[in-house]
């Protein structure tokens, strides 16, 4: 049976640690999970705004965890805006557990965001799940996609 949930698994080395970054695509946010620490840490949702000037503005809110830590809503804001390079538009959940927030490893951790290019992953993922939903009842019936 297939599942409307996309999730892929990456692990760096990242500060000398395991990093294990993990999203899942959801029809209506993309979960990004990054730890070093094996726990769900602190839980920001980033959703894309537009400004009154028209520009683009992201609202960080920060759901569980640390609120004074600036380091985290910074790469936050920063995968954001990557993301939306790729015109990836859905709000992403972050659970971010690091063991510091030293700029070094805030660097680290956006480059192996961008050496994956989740964001091609994600987009494609969601397309795949419209054209399924998209589909007549009976097609998806037969093939036990539901």
């Amino acid at each position: 049976k297939n599942s409307f949930v996309r999730t892929e698994a990456f692990a760096y080395k990242i500060d000398g640690k395991l990093t294990n970054v993990l999203w899942s695509e959801y029809s209506d946010y993309l979960m990004l999970i990054i730890s070093q620490l094996g726990t769900t840490g602190t839980v920001v949702c980033a959703r894309k705004e537009k400004n009154i000037d028209g520009d683009d503005n992201y609202n960080l809110s920060t759901l569980m965890g640390k609120r004074d830590e600036p380091g985290i809503h910074y790469i936050c804001k920063q995968i954001s805006e990557m993301a939306s390079s790729y015109n990836y538009e859905r709000p992403i959940l972050f659970s971010i557990a690091l063991e510091n927030h030293l700029p070094s490893t805030m660097k680290q951790v956006l480059s192996a965001i961008a050496q994956d290019n989740i964001w091609l992953m994600a987009i494609a993922a969601a397309k795949a799940a419209r054209q399924r939903l998209n589909r007549p009842i009976g097609e998806l019936l037969e093939d036990n996609d539901v």
